[in-house]
Parts: structure tokens; sequence; C-alpha cells
């Protein structure tokens, strides 16, 4: 009947509750192994920025060599480690931003540390471009603005807390032009990374 229905889709697909379920499990087991010391947090979140950087790598590399084995699992080039190109986007979005806030904190104490986020960093945003999903660039755009009044508005002083504005409000900027003109700015991409992943969802009436 429609409850089956709605959890793993009438066609038997399985990929949204277990996907759903791996994350919440993910989140689960972190919140219960890092909760007891609070300097174990550093090291969770060193560990989401190294696997985003290798995530992006393997991705840079799938671009870049369409014909290499891809073991059965990846069955085009919009499917990524994390699922959907869609799902990749939104990875992305939240590395650079987690990157960016951390950048001068504890998580980064050396200067390979700062290089390593600052290089996820920039390395995300140039696939957020080859993602060139609209919606992924007006959350990106729209946290960046939010973060840029929270630096403008935070109540200790800091010597680069202009640059901390300056910077966010770039991204909110670029967030924004890339959401409005990202499907002209892709048509300029080099052949290999024009990717084209169309999601088709179910109308709010469907979904309803």
């Amino acid at each position: 009947g429609w409850p089956t229905s709605s959890i793993v889709s009438g066609l038997g697909i399985h990929d949204t509750v277990v996907s759903a379920s791996l994350w919440f499990a993910a989140l689960l087991i972190s919140a219960a192994v890092f909760a007891n010391r609070a300097e174990w947090i550093i090291w969770l979140l060193r560990s989401f920025l190294v696997g985003s950087g290798i995530l992006m790598l393997f991705q840079v590399g799938r671009l870049l060599l369409p014909d290499a084995p891809s073991f059965g699992l990846f069955q085009n080039q919009a499917a990524t480690a994390v699922g959907t190109w869609h799902d990749f986007g939104i990875v992305l979005g939240l590395a650079i931003i987690i990157s960016l806030l951390l950048v001068r904190t504890s998580v980064a104490p050396t200067k390979i540390w700062r290089m390593f986020l600052t290089g996820v960093a920039v390395l995300g945003f140039l696939l957020m471009i080859v993602v060139n999903m609209a919606d992924v660039w007006y959350v990106f755009a729209g946290v960046s603005a939010l973060l840029a009044l929270y630096m403008w508005f935070r109540p200790f002083d800091d010597t680069n807390q202009m640059r901390q504005v300056a910077l966010w409000g770039v991204l909110a900027v670029a967030g924004l032009g890339f959401g409005y003109f990202g499907t002209t700015v892709h048509t300029y991409l080099p052949e290999p990374l024009k990717v084209v992943a169309i999601e088709v969802r179910p109308s709010w009436e469907g979904t309803f």
C-alpha cells in the first residue's frame, strides 16, 4: 500500500531510505564516540575535512578519466561516492563553509593544516561550479550572507574582522551570481567538465 511506497517508492528503489539510515547511523555513532572528550571534536572535524578532500580528488579523477574502472558502482559521470550529483554539491558547500570557518582555529594549528583547509575550500568552490546546482548556490549564498552579518556585528574585536566580512560577502555575491548565471558559465567549461545531471522530483501536490 501507500505507506510502503512512500518509503521505498513504488518501483522498489531503496536508495533514499538506505542513505538516510546510513547518515543517521553515522550521526549517532559520531555523537556516542566523540561526546566524552571535547578535544576529540577537533579530530572529528579534521576527519570530515580530510574525507571531503579525498572525495573531491576522487571525483576530479573520475571527471578527467571517465573511462577508468567504476567497479559497477558508478554508472555515469553524475554518480558520486556520496550519492547523486546534487548530494555532492551539498557536501561541497558544507566543506567550503566549515573549512573557511575553522582555518584560523585550533582545528588548523599549523601552516600545513591551514594550507590544507584553504585548498579544500578552493577546490570545493571550483567543483561547485562544475556541479552547477542553482538551489545549492542559493543556499550557499544565504549562509555566507548570514556569516558576513555575524562577522560584522559580533561583539568581540578582531583585527581580521573586516577581512572576514569581505570574504563572506564576496562568497554570498558569488553564490547568487553562479546560481543565476550558472547555466551560462557551464557552457564555457571544458567538455569533460560539462556533466549534465537532471533530477526528476514529484510535484508538491504529489509529495503531499
